[in-house]
């Protein structure tokens, strides 16, 4: 709470009127974190074709892999290190974690008109997300969080064929996730590592992340 005061120039009556206790932090400071992440997520649904937007959604997670100060995804560190689920910090993971998924949902509904298959693809997609993140921890971005970001996109080519696969329209070649990569993302997830101390994440890149 001392960083907070002291980055924010707030009092301390003032901090703790908002966040009555470190916990509740920790809480809001995810809840918004998801918040903003799940509006880009909207942003690019409502722009872009359904198969674009979740192709979109597996290269912002590859650009946060290789963030320099990549530290494993917030949202799974609050699981490990706060056991109790009713913690705000575990109430917000789930809530993005859903908020995810439904919103991969809606977007494989889109292009899969079958229910049951695209609800299939929407979890195949959240499990390889979430296997990305705490592969890449041990292993960086170019080990298993790689081949699974690139099976994501295959699951995305198969469920929609009319559309050409990434990389191969022109020299047959297997497509890639490292072709330019979008990094608004990532650019949010910037200082996002740990839950430990929000405080400490002031970079003016990201509202948060």
């Amino acid at each position: 709470m001392d960083e907070l005061v002291a980055a924010t120039g707030l009092s301390k009556p003032a901090v703790y009127r908002v966040f009555p206790s470190k916990d509740a932090l920790i809480g809001g400071y995810l809840r918004r974190l998801g918040d903003s992440i799940l509006a880009l997520v909207d942003e690019d649904r409502d722009r872009l074709t359904a198969s674009e937007a979740l192709h979109e959604v597996l290269d912002a997670v590859e650009a946060d892999l290789r963030r320099p100060t990549f530290r494993g995804c917030p949202f799974n560190n609050a699981s490990v290190e706060f056991p109790d689920p009713s913690h705000p910090a575990r109430e917000a993971a789930r809530s993005y974690r859903a908020g995810l998924r439904q919103r991969l949902q809606t977007m494989a509904r889109a292009i899969v008109e079958d229910e049951c298959t695209s609800a299939n693809l929407a979890g195949q997609l959240a499990v390889l997300i979430d296997g990305a993140y705490v592969s890449a921890v041990h292993l960086g971005p170019d080990g298993p969080a790689r081949d699974g970001l690139l099976l994501g996109h295959r699951l995305i080519e198969q469920a929609n064929p009319e559309v050409p696969a990434r990389g191969s329209s022109q020299d047959g070649r297997e497509p890639t996730a490292t072709s330019p990569i979008p990094t608004r993302f990532a650019r949010r997830c910037a200082s996002a590592g740990s839950t430990a101390n929000p405080a400490r994440s002031t970079s003016s890149e990201r509202p948060d992340c």
